[in-house]
């Protein structure tokens, strides 16, 4: 499993401490212009600037003034956010940043860092430097601290003097091409071959730390160990309308399906549930939104959650049986996909340390011979006292209706949600406002808006008719909207 530290990232990072003297560290370039790296590095342990801070890329000569934005003293996280506050820097083109995390058991795990050591100079300047090794998840059971320990490392220094690692601290540690911590580099004598690093995890559940950096980029924590069994997250979508109604995209906030959700959340902790759970419904029901929604519940608790990958090999799902973080699978279009669900079903009949769960969606449960029965006969231990559940039509639960003055409210606050995504790719209208003006259709008591999807694709289809452009969509019922003259 490589590493795959992002070499345009990394960054050098130092403090002024007086004219003489600087505090030199590594760092990570994770926004166009937020830098990670450890705290102690500009900062002191109170959390008091050291000096004035400045920081180069890798390859590069040129220093960029940069302020201190974000750390946590209170916490003891050796860890911190510096902005790149100087006009005129041009952020490199490089894909997003992945977080992730270790979540399974077995040791070994290839890791690696990049940063600027002192016993690596090239005249005044330091030269970068890759710290490669494994790193084990079980050395810490707080789960507060990685050790990468690295396969050759420099001589022991002299007593009395710093480690030859100094100037590491600040580096981004790397599993997997994922981002899981960020390197603090010790000075006793142990510590030359083992550097510590404070989790990617750790910093995820600081509210502080989340802002800054979910403001630009997504900040999805995933698995090392399971890379690969979960459709990865859309990191640039096309700029197309249609695309707003992807379930992805959650471009409409999620209400409703409180019921659900809490159902759901209630199976995935109940030790004495079933391991599988399967919901049916027509499409457009929104199965899959619920699942996400879901997932990212779960996700925030601490679980691995995600949409099974329907290429995922039958290695990447055996994983499952090592893992050491609760685990929810999605699989959707579940009727379509008998082979993998019988390799997933087979790891969940392996006992685990902790709970592996499996959410099936699809569009029917037939029981005379389709593709539910067969499971259940297959796996009857498992699936057969599994019910499948319908997914009833979307209700909005600021008034718990399902009738025409319910689906109101809900199709005007899709239309404003919309409306919100769409100014931010299309600047030619002020789209919340002509979201503020659409009229209510007058037919929403007919069945077919029972369906999420069809009532998130009306608000669409009027927002755009009512804009500056001419545009051809999908109206109510599957009609053809005209272009606008």
């Amino acid at each position: 499993m490589g590493a795959g530290v992002p070499a345009g990232r990394v960054v050098a990072v130092r403090a002024r401490l007086s004219a003489d003297e600087v505090s030199v560290g590594s760092g990570l370039l994770v926004t166009g212009r937020l830098v990670l790296t450890a705290a102690h590095v500009v900062a002191e342990a109170d959390g008091r600037l050291l000096g004035a801070v400045s920081v180069r890329l890798s390859g590069s000569d040129r220093w960029w003034d940069a302020t201190l934005v974000w750390s946590d003293p209170a916490a003891a996280v050796d860890a911190a956010l510096v902005k790149i506050c100087e006009s005129g820097w041009v952020p490199p083109v490089l894909p997003a940043v992945r977080w992730g995390r270790l979540t399974g058991q077995a040791g070994d795990v290839a890791a690696e860092a990049q940063g600027f050591p002192r016993s690596l100079r090239d005249g005044d300047e330091r030269v970068r430097e890759h710290a490669t090794g494994h790193v084990n998840p079980g050395v810490d059971e707080g789960a507060r601290r990685y050790d990468l320990i690295v396969g050759e490392f420099p001589a022991e220094p002299p007593p009395g003097e710093a480690s030859p690692w100094s100037g590491m601290s600040g580096a981004g540690l790397f599993a997997g091409g994922l981002l899981i911590g960020v390197l603090i580099v010790r000075t006793d004598r142990f510590a030359e071959r083992r550097l510590r690093a404070t989790p990617v995890h750790v910093l995820a559940a600081d509210p502080g730390f989340c802002r800054l950096v979910a403001s630009t980029v997504r900040l999805a924590v995933e698995s090392v160990e399971l890379a690969g069994l979960f459709t990865p997250a859309i990191e640039e979508w096309e700029p197309s309308p249609a695309l707003l109604l992807h379930p992805a995209r959650a471009a409409v906030g999620f209400y409703g399906r409180t019921g659900e959700r809490q159902d759901l959340a209630g199976w995935c902790v109940d030790p004495a549930a079933s391991k599988v759970w399967v919901v049916v419904g027509p499409g457009g029901q929104g199965k899959t939104r619920l699942a996400t929604q879901v997932c990212a519940e779960r996700g925030e608790a601490g679980w691995v959650a995600g949409l099974v990958d329907a290429y995922a090999s039958a290695d990447l799902i055996g994983r499952l049986v090592d893992t050491a973080t609760p685990v929810l699978a999605v699989v959707d279009y579940a009727d379509t996909r008998l082979d993998q669900l019988r390799v997933l079903l087979g790891v969940l009949r392996q006992r685990t340390a902790v709970p592996v769960r499996l959410l099936l969606l699809a569009r029917s449960a037939a029981t005379d011979g389709g593709w539910w029965s067969q499971l259940r006969s297959e796996f009857s231990a498992l699936c057969a006292t599994v019910v499948p559940q319908s997914l009833e039509p979307l209700q909005d639960d600021a008034d718990g209706r399902d009738d025409a003055d319910g689906r109101a409210g809900s199709f005007h606050r899709a239309a404003a949600d919309l409306a919100r995504a769409w100014a931010e790719i299309d600047t030619t209208a002020d789209w919340p406002a002509l979201a503020a003006t659409l009229p209510t259709p007058t037919d929403l008591s007919d069945g077919r808006y029972g369906l999420a999807l069809t009532l998130h694709m009306t608000a669409l289809t009027g927002l755009l008719q009512a804009g500056p452009h001419r545009v051809a969509g999908t109206g109510p019922g599957g009609r053809r909207c005209a272009p606008r003259p």
